[in-house]
């Protein structure tokens, strides 16, 4: 994959508000080069036991240019920022699967055993430097040899065992579990720039080229389990509890940001997830689905207000539970189970309080996590037929806050403040022709709704990133070899 694009940069709440598609980064690119490659080898060793390996690999580029400072400041035109990132990797997983019967006094227990292996290891090489000015797609380092920011080269190698297993019990009863073991070592080597300047005059006093390597190696143990039971011919209750983790990336803390400072000191995410549910069909073709959740979250990144800066750091311990439902009902056929058209109505929605519980900052106890709406409630009416379908769905996302603060009023750079909530209308159609074509189209925002979901802090922003208004698409499928 590659493409050019032209990015228009982030707005001011104020600029939103004015004109929702407007840019003041008109020199402003991003370009991406992107090549993967797979390989994958099956082997059915027997009816009951089967092999595969998946290898891949990428080496791949990507790289922005323009002018990274806070959106409340015009581009004052001269030389602009590059920040190219390289990418290596390969890596390989083998799996073996093998299905079992376990005799039993009572009845038989199926069964089915997937153990792996998984080893990665790559090469993310950042630099960050001065380009030439202009306003075209000039990707060019104007001192590679010693450029204005920062060089590191970021290697990293992961090896993973894991084992997974699922007993059908009975008729009713299924139980799955797994063990994973995580080997992870990420590292960085180069260097980054620290300028002394004036603060009356904003004259270069010093500049320091700061050496920089580290190395942190950890082993991570993940596990999981889960069950259903059948109460019903088509319904069954579940339950599922596993851990989690998210490594940090030291790709993270070296890329200089005008706009937010990264604590050197951040560490990896971990928590763990449970959920207990039902679903099934209350009645012929009515299906649904609610489930209560729980998640938590150990060290939590998030952003938070220091002074007039902005830091990305672990806010702290955070709690996320709640409930969610869904329920689709096809209402003709439920009164003529013979007809050649189904149409059905579906709704999903979701609740969730989400909110630290503990933090080395105690004004950060009790406020809502970044970036997750309360409520959210989705809900439309599907129409199919043997060759063609269309569908209308309504989305509506509760406001959200962006910081670990709670800031409802928006910061000069936009950088923090609330999102407010937003409600957008999306229509989709299929149709086949014979055996061989198919054609899809369809809207999205079909009421051309003016809303954003996201404040960047950095490229293509800083600032808000307003979603597209309505925008048509169609695709046109061609099948060969159909019998």
């Amino acid at each position: 994959m590659s493409y050019l694009a032209q990015q228009p940069g982030g707005l001011t709440d104020a600029q939103f508000e004015e004109n929702p598609v407007q840019s003041i980064r008109d020199r402003n690119w991003f370009k991406v080069n992107w090549n993967v490659l797979a390989l994958h080898y099956d082997w059915e060793i027997s009816h009951s036991t089967r092999f595969n390996v998946r290898t891949f690999g990428m080496l791949s580029e990507r790289m922005s240019l323009g002018f990274l400072g806070t959106i409340n400041k015009a581009d004052p035109g001269g030389q602009r920022e590059l920040v190219q990132g390289e990418f290596q990797n390969a890596g390989g997983e083998a799996r073996l699967l093998h299905r079992y019967k376990v005799p039993s006094k009572k009845h038989e227990i199926i069964g089915a055993a997937l153990a792996g292996l998984r080893y990665y290891r790559g090469k993310t090489i950042s630099i960050q430097g001065n380009a030439p000015d202009g306003r075209g797609a000039d990707f060019r380092l104007l001192h590679p040899n010693d450029v204005e920011n920062s060089y590191f080269t970021f290697p990293s190698e992961n090896v993973a065992a894991f084992l997974e297993n699922i007993w059908f019990i009975d008729k009713k009863w299924t139980v799955n579990a797994g063990f994973r073991m995580e080997y992870i070592t990420s590292a960085s080597s180069g260097f980054y720039k620290q300028y002394n300047i004036h603060p009356l005059n904003h004259d270069t006093l010093g500049i320091y080229k700061i050496e920089n390597s580290s190395e942190l190696t950890r082993w991570v143990p993940l596990g999981g389990v889960g069950g259903s039971l059948k109460t019903g011919k088509f319904s069954s209750l579940y339950a599922n509890v596993c851990m989690n983790y998210r490594a940090v990336n030291f790709n993270d803390i070296r890329i200089n940001n005008p706009n937010i400072i990264v604590d050197t000191l951040i560490r990896d995410e971990y928590g763990a997830t449970g959920e207990l549910g039902w679903r099934g069909f209350v009645i012929p073709y009515l299906y649904t689905d609610v489930a209560v959740f729980y998640l938590f979250y150990g060290d939590k990144i998030g952003l938070a207000p220091e002074g007039v800066k902005k830091i990305r750091t672990n806010i702290g311990d955070a709690v996320n539970h709640g409930i969610e439902f869904f329920a689709e009902f096809d209402y003709i056929k439920a009164f003529n189970d013979s007809a050649k058209i189904s149409s059905s109505v579906f709704v999903n929605f979701s609740y969730i309080d989400a909110t630290y519980i503990r933090s080395k900052e105690s004004n950060y106890i009790g406020k809502k996590v970044e970036y997750v709406s309360p409520v959210m409630l989705r809900g439309g009416l599907k129409i199919r037929h043997e060759r063609w379908s269309a569908q209308i769905q309504a989305s509506y996302n509760s406001a959200q806050f962006t910081d670990a603060s709670n800031s409802v009023e928006p910061s000069g750079d936009a950088v923090i403040g609330e999102i407010p909530a937003y409600f957008v209308m999306d229509f989709s159609a299929r149709y086949a022709f014979r055996r061989y074509f198919q054609i899809e189209c369809g809207a999205n925002n079909l009421l051309n709704t003016s809303y954003y979901t996201r404040r960047a802090t950095a490229y293509p922003g800083p600032g808000i990133l307003p979603s597209d208004g309505i925008n048509f698409y169609a695709t046109l499928q061609f099948k060969i070899g159909v019998k």
